[in-house]
């Protein structure tokens, strides 16, 4: 798992989840933690995707709020630690984002992984509808893949703005005359004009 690979908006959710289980004192941020952190995204990407399968997030949050009430709390307010079950989370995120041909660990590809979890947070998502198959068909609308077709018309696009903005080619050595070779046009028209002066005399 490499920190580094996660975007922005993981990373915030993370920590949302992290804020979430210090507030409610307890000792480990689960994956019911980061499912919430989730559906509380700024920009509701995540409440977006859901709403494509059916899913209610008011309903999914109740279930996650059953999940959390049942966690235990500490006594005071403590530094909550990461649950193992996050951590293969996380782990499994990554391979989702893989198996997509991406290059960053983002939010969907954590929503992926949940579904994909027999925690309290992964049979909340199953039990309101959204399978890791119905997520798939979801992301592939709000993420199409190009065409084949739609490529070459990028490419064919992009080559023509180059040639248009190319500069012109140098002239070459090839296609420029001599010093020497005009030295000698000169000398040979120069002796025709003689002979010509001549034979006119």
């Amino acid at each position: 798992m490499q920190a580094d690979r996660f975007t922005i908006k993981t990373r915030e959710a993370l920590e949302a989840a992290l804020a979430l289980a210090r507030a409610r004192r307890h000792s480990q941020i689960t994956p019911a933690h980061l499912l919430t952190a989730l559906l509380n995204e700024e920009g509701g990407f995540v409440t977006s995707v859901l709403g494509k399968i059916g899913v209610t997030p008011s309903r999914l949050r109740g279930d996650l709020e059953s999940a959390l009430g049942a966690l235990p709390t500490l006594g005071s307010e403590a530094e909550p630690t990461m649950a193992p079950e996050v951590a293969a989370t996380l782990r499994t995120a990554e391979r989702e984002m893989r198996s997509l041909k991406d290059s960053y660990v983002s939010v969907e590809h954590v929503l992926l992984a949940l579904t994909r979890d027999d925690s309290p947070a992964g049979k909340a998502l199953k039990a309101n509808g959204a399978t890791h198959e119905h997520l798939l068909q979801a992301l592939a609308e709000v993420r199409p893949t190009p065409s084949p077709t739609s490529r070459r018309r990028r490419r064919s696009r992009h080559s023509s703005a180059t040639a248009a903005t190319s500069p012109p080619r140098p002239t070459t050595a090839s296609s420029t005359p001599s010093s020497g070779a005009m030295t000698r046009s000169a000398a040979s028209s120069r002796s025709s004009a003689g002979a010509r002066r001549t034979t006119r005399c």
